[in-house]
């Protein structure tokens, strides 16, 4: 995501992963308590109903919404409510109409792959010719992972040395982005170093944070949503992979020198 200068020219994608992550750190000092707690109103309410949960959560979504929309004439004037603002007041039936997600009823997705299409195509004739032949090249010699069961893959490794696997669909590695995780105790964990036995099971040695804090507490509190402020500790654990819950999204908070930079990490929605 590009600098909050370039916000104007945001692409959908950038929208997206500032409304469900980076929002709620960057804004927190640069706007007044009603109008952040207003936009937390919104941002809230998107990720409830994008979560795999989502459907204990509609009728919360539901109250949250219609008070961003109420709150919003207050603080903005009655020409606020364009039609698109109104049509928050019905996300909540569309997600609980067709079982699916706020994701995956949103157009984010179809921007996504416009851009993968653009990156194989190669000049401005025959576009349509290209990007088939691209497509035919990738099937024939998509690179084999190598898989130890369906819910384990090894992605990179240096000689014995394993960097990065794919487990129950989430891509783990030993650096950031995608070195931090959930476990089922609750715990975040940064992911050091992974090990292999003889008999092809794999472990992690992860690093754990500590003094865990709320970000916000309005609408609900932070941590409903595991999204934290935390501090890591030295000391390095090893946990079983069956023990990871979910990937995290992992930001650095500092809003002054004189503050110590501590880490922010949300649940990455899919």
């Amino acid at each position: 995501m590009r600098s909050t200068e370039h916000y104007s020219k945001y692409k959908a994608v950038e929208h997206k992963y500032f409304t469900l992550y980076a929002a709620p750190v960057i804004l927190k000092k640069l706007l007044s308590d009603d109008v952040y707690n207003h936009f937390m109103l919104y941002t809230v309410s998107c990720r409830l109903l994008s979560q795999q949960d989502r459907n204990i959560h509609i009728e919360k979504a539901r109250k949250y919404l219609r008070t961003f929309v109420e709150k919003a004439i207050v603080l903005y004037g009655p020409t606020f409510i364009s039609l698109n603002i109104h049509n928050l007041l019905h996300i909540c039936d569309d997600v609980e109409s067709t079982g699916s997600s706020l994701s995956e009823l949103s157009a984010f997705r179809f921007e996504s792959y416009l851009g993968g299409i653009s990156n194989v195509i190669r000049s401005p004739n025959h576009i349509v010719k290209q990007y088939c032949n691209r497509i035919e090249e990738q099937e024939k010699f998509v690179k084999k992972n190598i898989t130890i069961h369906p819910e384990l893959q090894i992605l990179k490794r240096k000689k014995s040395d394993i960097l990065k696997i794919k487990y129950k669909g989430m891509a783990i590695s030993l650096k950031h982005p995608n070195n931090t995780v959930l476990l089922s105790d609750k715990s975040v964990v940064e992911v050091c170093q992974f090990d292999c036995t003889v008999d092809d099971q794999i472990s992690a040695k992860v690093k754990k944070y500590l003094r865990k804090e709320s970000l916000f507490n309005y609408p609900c509190t932070s941590n409903t949503l595991n999204f934290e402020v935390s501090r890591l500790s030295n000391i390095t654990t090893t946990i079983n992979l069956n023990g990871i819950q979910q990937k995290l999204v992992k930001m650095q908070l500092n809003f002054s020198s004189e503050e110590d930079c501590r880490t922010v990490v949300v649940p990455l929605l899919h």
